[in-house]
C-alpha cells in the first residue's frame, strides 16, 4: 500500500515481472484506511523521517 500512485504502478509492474500476481496485492491508498486483515506490511522508514521534516543530507 502506498499513497503515491507512481509507486504503486511500479510495484504492479514488478509483481508481473516476478510472476507473483497470486501472492501479492498492491493497493494505492492510506494505510490508516485498511479495514481488512493482512499478513504483512513493510514500511520504508526513511520516508517517514523525511515526511517529519528531518533533513538527512
Amino acid at each position: 500500500m502506498d499513497i503515491d500512485r507512481k509507486a504503486t504502478d511500479i510495484a504492479h509492474e514488478n509483481v508481473k515481472i516476478n510472476h507473483v500476481e497470486n501472492q501479492v496485492e498492491i493497493i494505492n491508498g492510506d494505510v490508516r484506511t485498511i479495514r481488512k486483515p493482512f499478513d504483512l506490511i513493510i514500511r520504508n522508514g526513511s520516508v517517514m523521517h523525511l515526511a517529519d521534516g528531518v533533513n538527512e543530507h
